[in-house]
Order: C-alpha cells, then sequence, then structure tokens
C-alpha cells in the first residue's frame, strides 16, 4: 500500500478516534424522576445553619450530596424555604432549585444551596444540621480526553434566576471557578461555565453554589434540565480530519 493511502486512512482513523475521545459526558440527568428527593430546609429560628442531604442515583459519581444554609431569622408568623425538588415546568416533572421568601413584611430567603459530585459515600457521616459538604475527592479524574467546560441547561418563570458558581476540584484543592446566572428565561437556554481543558482532566469533584435572596412571597428559582460537559461539535472534528485529508492530496498533486 502506498504512502499516500496510509497517510490517508491514518487521518480518516484520527478524525474518527478524535470524535471518539471527546465523547461528552453527562453528569446529571436527574432520571427518573424521584419524589423522595424532594427536600425543604428553613425556619423563622434559624441563623447560620445549615443540613447535608444525600442522595444516591445515576449521576456521576453515583451520589449528589447537597448543603442547604439559612443565613438571616425572619419574623415568626413567616418560614422561609430552600429547596430541591421535582416540579411540574410545561406539563413535565422537572429538577427544581431555590428558595421562596416567608411571606410579605416577613422577612428574607437568604442564604444558598449547593449540590455536589464527587466520591460515593464520602457524606455518609456528615448529614444533619449544622454540617457542611466536605469537598472531597478519589484523586481519581472524572473526565478522559479534551473536555472545555459544564453545560447546565435550565429555564425559569417570570424572568427569575439564580446566581451560580460552579468550583472544580481535586482532592479538596480548588482548580478553577466560575460565575453565571442560571434562568432569566421561560425557554430552555444552555449556560456554559468554561474551564481550561486542564483542570477538566484534573477534576474529581464539582460543586454547584446557588446564591438565594427572595423577599416577601417571592420565588427564586430554575428549573434544571441536565448537566454535561462541553466538547467540541462532531463537525469540527471532522473538519480537522478532511481538512488534513485535503491538504495531503493537494501535496500528492504538485
Amino acid at each position: 500500500m502506498s504512502h499516500c493511502k496510509l497517510s490517508i486512512l491514518g487521518l480518516l482513523y484520527a478524525a474518527s478516534a478524535t470524535q471518539q475521545t471527546h465523547a461528552q459526558v453527562l453528569i446529571d440527568g436527574f432520571n427518573p424522576v424521584n419524589h423522595a428527593h424532594d427536600f425543604t430546609f428553613g425556619s423563622s429560628e434559624y441563623v447560620n445553619r445549615s443540613f447535608v442531604r444525600v442522595f444516591a442515583g445515576s449521576m456521576i459519581g453515583s451520589e449528589r450530596d447537597a448543603e442547604y444554609f439559612q443565613e438571616l431569622a425572619t419574623n415568626a408568623a413567616g418560614t422561609p424555604q430552600f429547596f430541591t425538588k421535582f416540579a411540574q415546568y410545561e406539563g413535565v416533572e422537572r429538577f427544581t432549585v431555590g428558595g421562596r421568601g416567608p411571606g410579605a413584611s416577613q422577612g428574607r430567603a437568604k442564604g444558598y444551596i449547593e449540590l455536589q459530585y464527587d466520591r460515593n459515600g464520602d457524606e455518609v457521616d456528615n448529614t444533619g444540621f449544622d454540617r457542611h459538604l466536605r469537598s472531597g475527592g478519589t484523586g481519581q479524574p472524572f473526565f478522559v480526553g479534551d473536555h472545555y467546560g459544564i453545560r447546565v441547561r435550565s429555564a425559569a418563570n417570570g424572568g427569575q434566576f439564580l446566581p451560580t458558581t460552579v468550583t472544580l476540584r481535586r482532592q479538596g484543592a480548588i482548580l478553577e471557578s466560575s460565575t453565571l446566572n442560571l434562568g432569566g428565561s421561560g425557554f430552555w437556554t444552555d449556560q456554559d461555565f468554561m474551564f481550561s481543558v486542564a483542570s477538566m482532566q484534573l477534576t474529581d469533584s464539582i460543586t454547584f453554589h446557588f446564591d438565594i435572596n427572595a423577599g416577601g412571597s417571592n420565588a427564586q428559582q430554575v428549573y434544571i434540565q441536565h448537566i454535561e460537559t462541553i466538547v467540541p461539535e462532531p463537525s469540527t472534528c471532522a473538519l480537522f480530519g478532511f481538512g488534513g485529508l485535503y491538504f495531503l492530496l493537494r501535496r500528492k498533486q504538485t
């Protein structure tokens, strides 16, 4: 077989292998719907109190750890709510995260919720009141190949949004963080949290921090369809492969 044919086959193989190497990873598809995972935290008396829960499932790492934190007390007549649950959106049960104020003139639901994906079983003895997520990891990275960030598909009612920070860690040490607003539209929208390929290749723990500050009877929540990694589009991978093929053929003709 000629050198040219071997080179062409090599380029085609490289293009195919590149697409396989850059396979997108689903971090959490929030399936199946499981109302046993619904949880609401809050009290008119809580000041700087937290609660940690653990949910097992088909997400990356086989576990979704959650921390709920209330910063301010409210009037006794009202109860602030910080929640993760499945609720109806456009006729379909979707995962939602957010908070609701304690009522008119009763104060604010001010605090945060964190969702964390890392080591299965790392919070088994760290659940309940006044606990915080450990942010550990196994040292075994989640991702192989080139991943450019994390994409969250979200939607919200009435223009509501949640300031959201995504943090990548390796064995507890922070690699990178990125902050965007989720929601803001009644249409499903992709928000891309961009990170370096090097950080993605080292990551063994991912934390989503949602800031909540809802006053009166207002809600501040977003619906999340799924969370996945960002990889080169298949057409882009093919373009590089066939671009190399084009230049190889041009060189042969000349």
